[in-house]
């Protein structure tokens, strides 16, 4: 086990939780938490299909949702064994290129 916290990745922090507790609050329009547990579940099934993509440890991964849960779990997600490059969901396409 690691000792020291700052060795430690986000998916060895998600994993410290007690996975029925409440990670992400709900907002006013979606009004679901998500829970570590929740948390863990995504990272590993996000993780599975980009690595079915052929796609290696820390490539950069541009994604681009709306601000909310759904935002904060995808980017935990990618950043737990990628580049989570977060991207404003109302760019143009032209800016979608350019970054």
């Amino acid at each position: 086990m690691i000792d020291s916290i700052d060795k430690l990745t986000i998916k060895d922090l998600l994993l410290r939780a007690n996975s029925n507790s409440i990670a992400i609050l709900p907002t006013i329009q979606d009004n679901k938490f998500i829970t570590y547990g929740n948390l863990i579940n995504t990272t590993n099934k996000t993780q599975l299909v980009l690595h079915a993509l052929d796609l290696k440890p820390h490539a950069n991964i541009a994604l681009s949702i709306k601000d909310g849960p759904k935002m904060a779990s995808m980017f935990l997600a990618i950043a737990s064994n990628f580049v989570a490059c977060p991207l404003n969901p109302s760019y143009t396409k032209d800016e979608f290129i350019f970054y």
